[in-house]
């Protein structure tokens, strides 16, 4: 039996087509939230500590050190000690773990992205326990707490009390203390750069601020690390502060939103990780792919995570890309994935070619992957990104005849709007734009009140006008537009329509573009097909 070349193409033909009609859903899912809306605390210790005082006077608060830590009672961490490190296999860092308690579906999901996002940006691989003597047990236990550093030929527990401890930032907290890492306000050179103010914390803590004999790893002090006490820790009253920074006093100190980019660096340097990648997160930033302006090296797999505060959206775009094209991307390529792990939605790719894969997550996290092989490379990417409160990526349909965005601006003078809209077109289209605007105020040369549409297909991207007052906006054509509208609040309440639609064009050049994941997978499942057939005659 074997299948006809006739056939194959048909088949071929069919999984594309759908594959194109299939419009992408930019809702994150519940791995990629975590849960983390509604957070009532303003840094993860002050979290911790709040489960934790209900440790206080029972058996499971016995050897607690610090609030939320035990040590081993053969070894001592400081931070270097090769006792305390995780062994290492084929340049990555083993960490064998196991469920001592029935966490449910969702609560193993908030586990899985916690490890996945360390793992992503550190050689540290979590895997389920086999036959290994020393392991991470995960328990369901009073309060939030870990061993420092692995045991020695056995389990070791990290309490994570259910509900409360399962939480991204909580359980990185916790994963770091097991990685050998104390609390990042008792390092040994903290005096430098806070100060502790005794008379505010109450007798009984007073230990949880001691000094660590502790090795800094040539990396500087980390206020916003995700080990770092908040300023009102174990305070005697409410206001308060139990820490101060110095020499700036109002420096942000703790943070809940998970691993520090300073919390990444130590640990790849306490391991001697060699990793291609990055976590970000400021307002906005650039990367590139390694070597870049050069050609990029062979064999290289590189993840950049890129994390806003809650309730942002992150756009991505690029000054330059050009990735070694090849059919469906399958050798080098980048991926772009609306989350922190490689299991969430894959927003574009694989992307190769010159075709830039611009996006806007639809929530507060993205991940970038790039992979190349051993064959022809080019010069890379040149990326940028920004955090922005509104925004939003939309796929204009080849099967629907038009799609339309409304929006109306703020009616407060003193709130501005500025929102953004990513129009994308399928591959082998073009998107076309017809926008109205209506209550727009004048502003002189467009500074304060305007809309700018641009093509973020192009690196870098080329800007198709900006548009104020009672300027005319004429039809924009182009694959993936990005559009920004900023206005001040006015009682007219200033908006815009955009009348938007899908039509064939030849928005690629020979061997650029992109494919959908969707494609890809059909591309790889014709191929092993032809493979079988030509095998089977």
């Amino acid at each position: 039996m074997y299948f006809s070349f006739g056939v194959l193409t048909s088949l071929l033909s069919i999984l594309w087509s759908n594959a194109d009609a299939d419009e992408h859903t930019l809702a994150p899912t519940f791995q990629d939230t975590a849960k983390e809306t509604g957070a009532d605390f303003s840094d993860i210790v002050s979290k911790i500590m709040g489960i934790n005082k209900y440790l206080v006077n029972t058996s499971a608060s016995e050897h607690i050190l610090g609030g939320d830590y035990r040590e081993h009672l053969d070894t001592i961490c400081s931070g270097g000690d090769k006792s305390c490190l995780w062994p290492s296999s084929n340049k990555n860092i083993l960490v064998p773990y196991m469920f001592k308690t029935n966490f449910n579906k969702a609560q193993r999901g908030i586990l899985s992205v916690s490890m996945s996002e360390l793992e992503a940006l550190t050689c540290v691989r979590f895997k389920y326990r086999t036959r290994e003597m020393t392991y991470l047990e995960f328990i369901d236990g009073i309060g939030c707490w870990s061993y420092v550093g692995p045991g020695k030929q056995r389990a070791q527990e990290i309490s994570l009390q259910k509900p409360h401890c399962v939480h991204v930032g909580i359980i990185q907290h916790q994963l770091m203390h097991a990685l050998g890492f104390y609390h990042e306000n008792c390092r040994i050179d903290r005096d430098n750069n806070i100060e502790v103010e005794m008379e505010n914390i109450q007798k009984e803590s007073e230990n949880n601020f001691k000094v660590q004999k502790s090795n800094n790893l040539v990396t500087a002090y980390d206020y916003v690390s995700v080990m770092h006490f908040g300023r009102f820790a174990f305070s005697k009253s409410p206001g308060l502060p139990t820490i101060v920074p110095k020499p700036d006093p109002n420096v942000q100190i703790g943070q809940f939103m998970g691993l520090s980019e300073k919390d990444v660096l130590k640990i790849n340097t306490l391991y001697q990780c060699q990793v291609c990648g990055n976590l970000f997160t400021k307002s906005d930033g650039s990367f590139t792919s390694p070597n870049y302006p050069d050609v990029y090296p062979s064999f290289i797999n590189c993840k950049w995570m890129i994390r806003a505060p809650l309730a942002h959206k992150i756009i991505l775009e690029f000054d330059f890309f050009h990735i070694q094209p090849f059919v469906g991307c399958y050798r080098d390529h980048v991926k772009i994935y609306d989350g922190s792990t490689s299991h969430s939605p894959i927003l574009k790719g694989p992307a190769c070619g010159k075709m830039a894969p611009a996006v806007i997550s639809s929530q507060h996290k993205l991940l970038i992957t790039f992979f190349s092989d051993g064959q022809k490379h080019t010069r890379g990417f040149s990326a940028k990104y920004r955090f922005v409160k509104c925004g939003k990526m939309l796929t204009a349909s080849p099967t629907r005849i038009i799609g339309r965005v409304e929006h109306n601006g703020s009616v407060n003078p003193l709130e501005v709007s500025n929102c953004f809209w990513l129009i994308q077109a399928h591959r082998g289209h073009k998107v076309i734009l017809e926008i109205t605007t209506y209550n727009f105020q004048k502003s002189e040369k467009c500074t304060d009140a305007y809309l700018e549409i641009s093509d973020a297909s192009v690196a870098p991207p080329i800007s198709r006008g900006i548009f104020c007052g009672t300027i005319p906006i004429p039809v924009i054509e182009g694959n993936a537009l990005l559009i920004e509208f900023s206005h001040p609040g006015s009682k007219k309440q200033p908006g815009l329509r955009v009348d938007y639609k899908c039509i064939a064009g030849p928005t690629e050049r020979k061997g650029e573009g992109s494919i959908q994941w969707s494609q890809y997978n059909a591309l790889t499942l014709v191929l092993s097909m032809l493979l079988i057939s030509s095998w089977m005659m």
